[in-house]
């Protein structure tokens, strides 16, 4: 992704983040010092679908939309759909399915 932004010449504006979803979860919530991740304004990411592990979709969800300022756009299988909108839900966001 960043060497694609390099060639379309936008890479100022993207910062790209490689890294344990979880770790990274521990970080925002501070158990590890934290380090400012809520000032990410955009979060793209296809996450395990959580048929090996259960949740585990919901678990990069919910990291995503503690680190996004503005949007979280993640793929899921669509036959979860109405139970990650409902997560979603309890979390206090509004959701919107895009094709």
């Amino acid at each position: 992704a960043s060497e694609n932004a390099m060639k379309c010449e936008v890479s100022e504006v993207f910062d790209f983040l490689c890294c344990d979803m979880i770790n990274l979860g521990n970080e925002v919530d501070g158990k590890n010092g934290g380090f400012g991740l809520e000032n990410f304004d955009t979060v793209v990411m296809n996450p395990p679908f959580g048929t090996r592990k259960s949740g585990a979709d919901i678990e990069f969800l919910k990291i995503a939309l503690k680190i996004a300022g503005r949007a979280v756009y993640t793929m899921h299988k669509s036959s979860t759909r109405d139970h990650v909108i409902k997560e979603i839900i309890n979390e206090g966001y509004k959701p919107e399915v895009t094709m």
